[in-house]
């Protein structure tokens, strides 16, 4: 085959997923040797095969501090006045 497997950083594109897919549902190969094949893990193989979309990476939200400022912001100018 002369796909090249290619991740962007550790999540897999949709074409991989479509052909990982495709490998293991229609045409019947193992897990173990499609992840041998394609120098992947055979939990991502396993992922890829479970899901019922692409896989995606999601990341968690996080504070960027931004309202503490904004708070502080707000009490300045009471400060500044005295009141």
């Amino acid at each position: 085959m002369s796909h090249l497997f290619q991740t962007i950083g550790w999540v897999i594109t949709v074409e991989d997923w479509a052909l990982i897919r495709r490998l293991h549902l229609a045409e019947g190969e193992s897990m173990r040797s499609i992840a041998a094949r394609l120098g992947i893990s055979r939990n991502t193989v396993a992922k890829a095969v479970s899901a019922e979309g692409p896989l995606t990476y999601v990341r968690a939200p996080q504070d960027s501090g931004i309202n503490a400022l904004v708070l502080i912001g707000r009490s300045l100018p009471q400060l500044c006045l005295g009141s």
